[in-house]
This record gives C-alpha cells, sequence and structure tokens, in this order.
C-alpha cells in the first residue's frame, strides 16, 4: 500500500472538511418547502412526465390566468427532465436530488483551481462551496444548480488531463438544456481551448453545439 505524504494527507484533510461544511450548509435545506418558481416548474416536469418531448404544452396558472407553460416559461426543458424521477416523492428526496450536481460542480471547481491557481484545488472547492450564489441555487427546484455544474464541471473536466476533451465540451455545451444563457459557454471554452493548444483545440470542441442542435432540432 501506497505511503500518503504530507501534501496528500493534507489535501485530503481540507477536502473533506471542506465536503463536511457543505453537508452541513446544504443539509439543513432538505425539508424547505416548495417556494416561488420551484412550483412552476413542477408543473413543468409535470408536462414532461406526460409528454417527454413537449414538456411546455401543459397548463399553468399564471397570475390567475391558465395558459400553456410554452407562454410563461422561457426555459429549456432540461430541469423538467431532470425532476421526472422524483416528482411523486417527498420534498427531501427532491432537494437530495438535486444536490447531486453539487458533486460535479465540486470536481470541476478543483479542476479549474489545480489549472489557474497551480495547487490542490482544494481552495477553489471551499469558495464554491460557500459562494451565497451556489447556496442559493441548491436549495431549489430550479435550473440554476444543474446550470453551474454543466459550466463548471466541463470547462474543468477540458482544461484537466483527465479524458478526451470532446466529453468535456459536450458536457459544457448540455449547459444549454438548462438556461439558454448556457450557451455562452461555448465562446469561453473555445477560448481556453486556443489559449491552450489553438486551432487543435478550437476543433475538439465541435461536440459543445450537439445539445444545443438536438434541443432546436426537438423544438
Amino acid at each position: 500500500m501506497a505511503t500518503q505524504t504530507p501534501a496528500d494527507q493534507q489535501f485530503h484533510q481540507g477536502l473533506g472538511l471542506a465536503l463536511l461544511v457543505g453537508a452541513l450548509l446544504f443539509g439543513q435545506f432538505l425539508q424547505k418547502p416548495v417556494h416561488i418558481d420551484d412550483a412552476n416548474f413542477l408543473q413543468l416536469a409535470t408536462g414532461a412526465a406526460q409528454d417527454f418531448r413537449r414538456p411546455h404544452l401543459i397548463p399553468i396558472n399564471w397570475n390567475g390566468t391558465t395558459v400553456p407553460a410554452f407562454d410563461v416559461l422561457s426555459n429549456p426543458p432540461g430541469i423538467a427532465w431532470w425532476l421526472v424521477p422524483v416528482l411523486k416523492c417527498p420534498i427531501w428526496v427532491q432537494h437530495l436530488w438535486m444536490l447531486i450536481w453539487l458533486l460535479p460542480t465540486a470536481w470541476g471547481a478543483r479542476e479549474l483551481g489545480r489549472y489557474f491557481c497551480h495547487d490542490d484545488g482544494v481552495r477553489a472547492v471551499w469558495v464554491l462551496l460557500t459562494c451565497p450564489v451556489v447556496v442559493l441555487s441548491a436549495q431549489s427546484l430550479l435550473p440554476d444548480l444543474p446550470l453551474l455544474a454543466c459550466t463548471v464541471a466541463g470547462l474543468g473536466g477540458f482544461v484537466s488531463k483527465k479524458g478526451p476533451k470532446e466529453l468535456w465540451a459536450f458536457v459544457a455545451g448540455s449547459a444549454y438544456l438548462f438556461r439558454y444563457s448556457g450557451g455562452l459557454i461555448i465562446p469561453v471554452l473555445l477560448v481556453m481551448a486556443w489559449r491552450q493548444s489553438r486551432w487543435r483545440g478550437v476543433i475538439r470542441c465541435w461536440p459543445a453545439v450537439v445539445p444545443m442542435l438536438a434541443l432546436m432540432a426537438n423544438d
């Protein structure tokens, strides 16, 4: 069995503490009731359960008027698709289901920390797990946390040496499935690819547009 160096021990201790703080920070919201826009996206998930390809056709009551969700929810259906498996589950299960997205987010932050800060990446995980916008996103049933996860994990994986870059480009591009603004990650990805290996890196970014094109074809 390999002996851990002091640096390895320090890394594992820091990472373990960060995960413990994250569990305490986010765990207190597991019983948080459906809140504001959560209800809209749960209704959209109900539409996805009825017709996976066209969840926006389900009626939704908006300001006292019942209209198709398409008229009021200008969001891609990614979050609706994600919530379908836990649609009939207790609220704490739904929140746990959303917290899964914190794992790729933390991993991506670690890889970005290693790349830009030239350290073990633990500080980047700390910053991310305690960031107010992440804490707010993680306690809701909204597209924000999946958007963040796809963005950070995709970019982190792309700059790391783990797995093919095409895979991570696809992950980053999948942010578009949760918010249309997720498409803005593609030019960021192209800039990072250019910095790494010029045109060779840019060409390897082509899978980033696949989720966008697939959603357009479905629509």
